[in-house]
């Protein structure tokens, strides 16, 4: 994937992720960069909040119907979720549900 920088300026120096201990760990866009882009075809930006039920349910459908689909074989395709959540608790809840990585709650890049 190319244009790196322009994706950066899209969604800040890191990204979030869901750790093996369902807790949430925050890598450098850079080595983000490198282990998750250089591969990929498609990068995608998942827009949703916790208190919007419509987006609760996409969150499953988007994971089950696509997600896991274009992925199977080999990683084609990358999610970034950007919350429109009002509350980092909300956030959290949401995002730790999913496979992806997230633009962190606070940052002023989203």
């Amino acid at each position: 994937m190319n244009n790196m920088q322009e994706i950066k300026n899209l969604v800040g120096n890191s990204v979030l992720r869901v750790a093996a201990d369902s807790q949430l760990e925050q890598i450098q866009f850079e080595d983000f960069a490198e282990k998750n882009l250089s591969e990929c075809e498609f990068l995608c930006f998942y827009f949703g909040a916790h208190w919007a039920p419509p987006s609760r349910i996409f969150t499953t459908f988007l994971d089950e119907q696509f997600y896991q689909v274009v992925n199977k074989d080999k990683r084609v395709a990358e999610v970034i979720f950007v919350t429109e959540d009002r509350e980092q608790e909300h956030f959290k809840r949401n995002f730790l549900k999913m496979p992806w990585f997230a633009v962190p709650f606070e940052d002023d890049s989203q």
